[in-house]
């Protein structure tokens, strides 16, 4: 057998007591270089993305022009106009008397109240607050998909660059523009498809916990459709990546599998259960909303965004009831639609 003398490089890096020698700081600094690399090369890809979103779409090289069509016309130009008023007035929606036969607002996904990607509405006019959101999550969508192929399948950079070009300004984030909470849920598919592989692959709570967090986050962009979509997609990959070992480990991967994204699933429901859904039902009858536009024709010009009945106000409003016993609180929700007038 070899022994090392006492001044040998054995003793020397693992001798308690002594200061770590530059061999072992040198492998330290090699391990967060990588990283480091990295994470430059994802911000490069996702400047990059950002800045070809004003190539792909003229809307944003124009301080004349937005996006304004189908569904951003008749709902959700309209409506983010018309809560970002409620929200600056300190006003929290939670039930709206006039859609159906009554509407808990701040429960209802679509209308994306606590989404955080939404704030550039609560902070900026409606027309520029959309580019923005737009812009954004379409660039998101591109560095997301680059992280998923880059950290998670290993690809090669410009392999990964490639995907991250093909989703995030491909056909699919392009045509859901006009459908503006599809696309933000679309944008979050491949992060939490990479904190899935990660948490799989890894096992580490980190990974499981960020996995229940982006698809939480998924959840409140405010379209449930897509939302399954990637949960059966999780599921399927859990799946596959059980059957990807021999037959005889299939049990244990299958038990791994389970608790590591079931787990992110309980971190999700521990987040994400929407604080509207307790909301007591409006004593009030449902009023009529306002007229539609007998034409969501696209237009090449800023709109106005409506200031009319049809838009969220504190005016046309119906009262929760209060009591004592019950500790309801008084609050009121307006009805909207769409209209023209200029966002304040």
């Amino acid at each position: 057998m070899r022994l090392e003398g006492a001044g040998g490089p054995a003793a020397a890096a693992t001798a308690p007591g002594r200061p770590p020698t530059s061999a072992s700081a040198g492998a330290a600094s090699a391990g967060r270089r990588p990283r480091r690399a990295l994470a430059v090369e994802g911000l490069v890809v996702y400047l990059v993305l950002q800045a070809l979103t004003a190539l792909f779409l003229p809307a944003l090289r124009s301080g004349r022009e937005t996006f304004y069509d189908d569904v951003l016309l008749g709902f959700f130009g309209p409506e983010k106009h018309g809560l970002a008023r409620l929200l600056r007035q300190g006003v929290l929606p939670v039930w709206l008397d006039s859609q159906y036969g009554g509407e808990p607002f701040l429960a209802n996904l679509q209308h994306g109240v606590l989404y955080p990607g939404n704030l550039p509405f609560w902070l900026l006019p409606t027309s520029t607050a959309l580019e923005v959101v737009v812009a954004v999550h379409l660039a998101l969508a591109g560095v997301f998909m680059w992280a998923y192929c880059r950290i998670g399948l290993r690809t090669g950079r410009w392999g990964a660059a490639l995907a991250g070009l093909a989703f995030g300004l491909g056909s699919v984030t392009l045509q859901h523009i006009i459908l503006l909470n599809q696309l933000q849920v679309i944008a979050w598919m491949p992060l939490v498809l990479l904190f899935g592989h990660l948490a799989l692959e890894r096992g580490r709570l980190r990974w499981v916990v960020l996995c229940g967090v982006a698809a939480g986050l998924q959840l409140l962009a405010g379209h449930p459709e897509e939302w399954v979509y990637t949960l059966f997609a999780l599921a399927t990959y859990g799946l596959a990546w059980t059957l990807a070992a021999g037959p005889r480990d299939w049990p244990r991967r299958a038990l791994a599998a389970g608790l590591r994204l079931g787990g992110a699933m309980v971190c999700l429901g521990r987040g994400c259960c929407s604080p509207g859904s307790c909301c007591p039902p409006c004593c009030c009858s449902a009023r009529a909303g306002g007229p539609r536009p007998a034409s969501t024709s696209s237009t090449r010009s800023r709109p106005n965004w409506p200031s009319t009945p049809c838009c969220p106000t504190t005016a046309t409003c119906c009262s929760v009831r209060t009591s004592a016993s019950s500790g309801w609180s008084r609050s009121g929700w307006p009805v909207w639609g769409s209209g023209q007038g200029r966002p304040g």
